[in-house]
Protein backbone atom coordinates (compact mmCIF):
# COMPACT_ATOMS: atom_id res chain seq x y z
CA UNK A 1 0.00 0.00 0.00
CA UNK A 2 2.95 2.26 1.06
CA UNK A 3 4.38 1.83 -2.25
CA UNK A 4 1.54 2.15 -4.90
CA UNK A 5 0.69 5.53 -2.60
CA UNK A 6 4.00 7.29 -2.92
CA UNK A 7 4.88 6.09 -6.47
CA UNK A 8 1.31 7.87 -7.69
CA UNK A 9 1.36 10.26 -5.36
CA UNK A 10 5.59 11.35 -5.28
CA UNK A 11 6.66 9.87 -8.19
CA UNK A 12 3.74 11.32 -10.25
CA UNK A 13 3.40 14.89 -9.17
CA UNK A 14 3.62 16.08 -13.29
CA UNK A 15 0.30 14.60 -13.90
CA UNK A 16 -1.85 16.94 -10.82
CA UNK A 17 -3.04 19.79 -11.95
CA UNK A 18 -0.60 22.82 -11.04
CA UNK A 19 -1.71 24.22 -7.87
CA UNK A 20 -1.49 20.34 -6.17
CA UNK A 21 1.86 19.70 -7.56
CA UNK A 22 3.45 21.48 -4.28
CA UNK A 23 5.48 18.74 -2.19
CA UNK A 24 3.38 19.33 1.04
CA UNK A 25 0.09 18.09 -0.47
CA UNK A 26 1.25 15.51 -1.99
CA UNK A 27 3.35 14.11 1.14
CA UNK A 28 -0.11 13.92 2.90
CA UNK A 29 -1.75 10.62 1.42
CA UNK A 30 1.49 9.17 1.54
CA UNK A 31 2.26 10.24 5.89
CA UNK A 32 -1.63 8.73 6.36
CA UNK A 33 -0.73 5.87 4.94
CA UNK A 34 2.56 5.54 6.91
CA UNK A 35 0.83 6.47 10.04
CA UNK A 36 -2.16 4.04 9.64
CA UNK A 37 0.36 1.13 8.89
CA UNK A 38 2.01 1.84 12.21
CA UNK A 39 -1.16 1.88 13.98
CA UNK A 40 -2.31 -1.13 12.58
CA UNK A 41 1.01 -3.00 13.67
CA UNK A 42 0.78 -1.60 17.30
CA UNK A 43 -2.95 -2.72 17.56
CA UNK A 44 -2.25 -6.47 16.23
CA UNK A 45 0.83 -6.49 18.19
CA UNK A 46 -0.81 -5.76 21.19
CA UNK A 47 -3.15 -7.88 20.54
CA UNK A 48 -1.02 -10.63 20.15
CA UNK A 49 0.92 -10.37 23.31
CA UNK A 50 -2.16 -10.10 25.71
CA UNK A 51 -3.03 -6.32 25.77
CA UNK A 52 -6.45 -4.66 25.75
Amino acid sequence: MFMATAAFFLGQAKLFPKSLQSIELLVIPVLFVIISMVYWSAKVGMKKAGFR
